[in-house]
């Protein structure tokens, strides 16, 4: 997500993060110029230790977890009790739903999430994905606007309002209409999806060209693992 915000550009080879990974971005957003300094810190128990040393005098902690595996909210009272302990207020946290892209694939639905928001108290949450950038800059606007409130750049009527307008331009998600064909493996017959095609192909073909190919009716479709034991 913050490679994303950092160069534009969506990478699926893009490892996890280990540890702690950092940026800063020279950005002029609401009239005001300032270094924005991101955080990204893994959400695996072995970095606990970690937390609350990035945790503490942040002006606002984005919570994300993934859309398709309902395990991942799971840690989401942890992380939250971790931030109370160094003084960061529920109303300073926004939680977010990644992957959006994935639309057939998710686990978790915009009521969950509103639920999950209710009772936890926190800020706002954001369905967002990476790949095809939505509402990834509505996320970092809202975000920055939270941060600049809660470090006293800007009022609370000028936060209230600089949210209202942002939170008008959040889309919900929506299926791309390529999504709901789902091609089968000549020699398995395993289901293969349009993303999968798109991560593995990405670096030789554009975007139109890969859909093009995705909806040929004459190719022959292979899963990776049978590919490989045909070229072999």
């Amino acid at each position: 997500m913050l490679k994303k915000l950092e160069y534009g550009i969506f990478d699926p080879d893009t490892r996890l993060t280990i540890g702690i990974d950092f940026f800063a971005k020279e950005i002029n957003l609401f009239g005001h110029n300032m270094t924005a300094q991101f955080w990204d810190l893994v959400g695996a128990a072995r970095f606990n230790f970690l937390r609350p040393i990035c945790y503490k005098g942040a002006n606002c902690i984005v919570l994300v977890a993934d859309l398709t595996r309902p395990i991942t909210f799971e840690r989401i009272d942890y992380f939250i009790d971790v931030a109370k302990k160094v003084n960061i207020k529920r109303n300073q946290i926004i939680l977010v739903g990644a992957k959006t892209d994935l639309y057939y694939d998710r686990s978790v639905d915009s009521h969950y999430l509103s639920t999950i928001l209710e009772k936890l108290n926190i800020s706002e949450s954001v369905e967002i994905s990476a790949r095809n950038n939505h509402n990834l800059d509505e996320l970092f606007e809202l975000a920055t606007a939270l941060a600049m409130y809660h470090k006293g750049m800007i009022t609370e009527n000028e936060y209230i309002f600089i949210k209202e307008e942002i939170k008008q331009r959040i889309q919900e998600p929506i299926p791309e209409p390529y999504e709901k064909l789902i091609r089968k493996c000549w020699n398995c017959n395993k289901s293969l999806f349009f993303h999968e095609f798109c991560d593995s192909n990405y670096k030789i073909y554009d975007g139109e060209r890969l859909l093009e190919l995705w909806e040929s009716p004459v190719l022959e479709f292979y899963c990776c693992a049978c590919y490989k034991e045909l070229t072999s």
